[in-house]
């Protein structure tokens, strides 16, 4: 199986550096450890159907990753680090398909999402979907 998960998280998070201050890999149910936090979730890893080879392997997938930004201050904050890791997903060629897209989930916190998609090969490059 193919999976660009971890290495696109750490590309993202070293990005955002003093940006946020908290990371994870999976959502958040309750309330972050760490104010503003990004969660960078692959949602989805199916195989591209168009370079499976005549042995059934795996040359490909199209992963779906979703990022969410919370913060306990302002709407303003989770834009601008949803900015800063939108530019890096977009400039390593993911196409953004859902948002940023604000997300009522408390009223003691803004959250924000985004979701991408990419074809990714054996080698870990990446290729607009």
């Amino acid at each position: 199986m193919i999976d660009i998960e971890n290495a696109q998280f750490t590309k993202v998070k070293n990005a955002l550096g003093t940006l946020c201050k908290g990371y994870g890999t999976s959502l958040v149910s309750d309330k972050p450890a760490a104010w503003p936090y990004m969660a960078f979730v692959q949602m989805d890893n199916p195989v591209y159907r168009k370079t499976i080879d005549s042995g059934s392997n795996e040359n490909h997938v199209q992963p779906m990753i979703q990022i969410s930004i919370y913060s306990d201050k302002n709407k303003t904050e989770c834009k601008n680090v949803m900015a800063a890791a939108d530019a890096v997903m977009i400039e390593d060629g993911w196409t953004r398909i859902f948002g940023p897209q604000p997300i009522e989930t408390s009223s003691s916190y803004f959250r924000m999402d985004a979701r991408y998609q990419a074809v990714v090969d054996k080698n870990k490059n990446i290729y607009r979907s």
